[in-house]
């Protein structure tokens, strides 16, 4: 028996039968630069369900099934933490909101309360729809709600079972685009193409014509704050980068089409995914007022995670691709297009995916070759995440 066929009986007695719960060795084996690998994987048992949305949040992944019942996984391990059983009409929940020992999960008109072991602690009737995504901090939590007369922007607290709304913006036009806080300002845009900037006491930030910067279209993308600035994507084709002390702006991008994702901010540049573009990569700090964009990457459509070398992508056929951040050129992509679902991290370079039948992954890239890692089941057929194409 030759020394090739040796290691590999060895390889595939290591990997058979091996599941996430078992954290049994799954065959490490050197793979060559370029390519992913399997960080932990968690194939949940869904129950005759689908895996409908994948959100990374705090150091937990959430995974919501179309029948609104949410797996919170751990973020560095894959461990199943909690199942929250929410019910409800398919798809109206939104994304959570962690705060220091609870979890809120807006419904449709209510938040449900829980703790961050997964224990319920009731419910929160807020009377009127909640139309945008929730923003917290402290006990305070901040949405856009629907009124018969227009739109709101409303604080709410999270300690008072009724009475529970501490103050209400008017807003005209509904505020469907999440809002923002930061340092302790209170940015929201609303469907008529406005945005303002309130503090705590509602009173309007910016010294502007009615405190409002205002675009030329509907704002539907969630605005995105960091110490650089405020952005805003709009429907009017342009994405705004606004000083967050004054409402004025930075700089700006024509994006030729009409923008209805929220944009990317990381330490030196800006993603944004333009429809029948691809995502475009912008730099943050330096450029002409009006932005050209460093790389168009016309295959991807919405940033996942990046590192010093590469940013990684979702490709329009679900493949992970890891573009070169100067060019945006890909460098390699995944084998795997089953990934139907995915899930935004700004924190590091790992990626989380799942398919809709409930395999949830992290994933890791490899940059240099002799690098040790595992092998995954697919479709049947033992093989690594992704590699080079």
């Amino acid at each position: 028996m030759t020394k090739h066929l040796l290691s590999c009986l060895l390889v595939v007695a290591l990997v058979c039968g091996c599941k996430h719960h078992e954290m049994k060795p799954q065959g490490p084996e050197t793979l060559p630069a370029e390519g992913f690998i399997e960080s932990w994987r968690n194939p949940l048992d869904l129950k005759n369900d689908d895996l409908a949305r994948l959100y990374l949040v705090g150091g937990s992944v959430y995974a919501y099934s179309g029948k609104n019942t949410v797996y919170v996984l751990d973020a560095k391990a894959g461990d199943l933490k909690h199942i929250d059983p929410l019910g409800g009409t398919p798809g109206e929940v939104r994304r959570p909101v962690t705060l220091t020992d609870r979890v809120i999960y807006p419904l449709r008109s209510s938040l449900a309360v829980y703790t961050s072991m997964g224990r319920r602690l009731g419910s929160l009737d807020l009377e009127h729809s909640i139309r945008s995504p929730v923003i917290g901090a402290g006990q305070f939590v901040f949405c856009g709600l629907d009124y018969p007369q227009g739109g709101r922007l409303a604080k709410i607290d999270l300690a008072k079972q009724y009475a529970n709304v501490v103050w209400e913006v008017y807003t005209g036009a509904g505020v469907s685009s999440a809002p923002v806080i930061y340092q302790e300002t209170i940015y929201a845009a609303t469907e008529e193409g406005n945005v303002f900037a309130l503090n705590e006491s509602r009173d309007a930030v910016w010294a502007l014509p009615n405190g409002i910067f205002k675009t030329e279209g509907p704002i539907t993308a969630d605005l995105v704050a960091d110490d650089y600035g405020l952005y805003v994507a709009s429907t009017d084709t342009k994405l705004y980068v606004l000083d967050r002390g004054s409402g004025k702006i930075r700089w700006r991008y024509f994006a030729g089409s009409p923008l209805t994702t929220a944009p990317v901010a990381t330490k030196d540049l800006v993603y944004q995914y333009v429809t029948g573009t691809g995502l475009v990569a912008i730099d943050k700090i330096n450029g002409e007022f009006d932005r050209k964009p460093r790389w168009i990457a016309m295959g991807a459509t919405e940033f996942l995670a990046e590192d010093e070398q590469n940013v990684y992508a979702r490709g329009a056929d679900n493949r992970i691709l890891a573009l070169d951040k100067k060019t945006g050129n890909t460098k390699f992509r995944s084998r795997r297009k089953d990934l139907a679902l995915v899930a935004m991290n700004t924190a590091d370079s790992t990626i989380y995916a799942a398919t809709k039948d409930g395999l949830v992954l992290a994933i890791k890239p490899v940059l240099s070759p002799g690098a040790v890692g595992t092998v995954v089941k697919s479709d049947d057929v033992w093989e690594q995440v992704a590699s080079a194409r």
